[in-house]
């Protein structure tokens, strides 16, 4: 996975921030508070979580879910997810055709024994129950 920071299309930039900002809340920090613990500014930080910020690094993003308490093995996926939906994106794939192609992806890799965690509802449940 490119380390360098990748630029995000703006659907899964703006889904991704989605998913990071409920995480936030549920961790109960601030912008400010998780800013200070991912080594970010509070205003990168808000643009990550408004979808207008479109090529945060992967350490970057790492770093804010681990400030965020998500579980360790979340984040990679979600950088994933985020990361394939914007190849899907850039190419012109419709929304509801970039839905089924990653539904199918997740299940060839979970055939080959790699399981995606990228269902927000379940990352929250995990953190709600440490």
């Amino acid at each position: 996975m490119n380390t360098n920071g990748m630029a995000l299309a703006p659907h899964a930039a703006a889904n991704f921030g989605r998913k990071l900002s409920l995480a936030r809340t549920i961790s109960g920090l601030s912008y400010r508070d998780a800013a200070e613990v991912a080594n970010v500014s509070a205003q990168y930080l808000n643009n990550i979580e408004k979808g207008t910020r479109l090529s945060p690094s992967t350490r970057v993003l790492v770093r804010i879910g681990r400030a965020y308490l998500m579980p360790e093995h979340a984040m990679p996926d979600l950088v994933f997810e985020a990361r394939v939906l914007t190849a899907f994106e850039e190419r012109g794939v419709p929304e509801p055709t970039q839905k089924d192609l990653y539904h199918t992806l997740e299940g060839l890799m979970a055939g080959a024994g790699f399981v995606l965690v990228t269902d927000i509802a379940d990352i929250i449940r995990e953190m709600l129950a440490r």
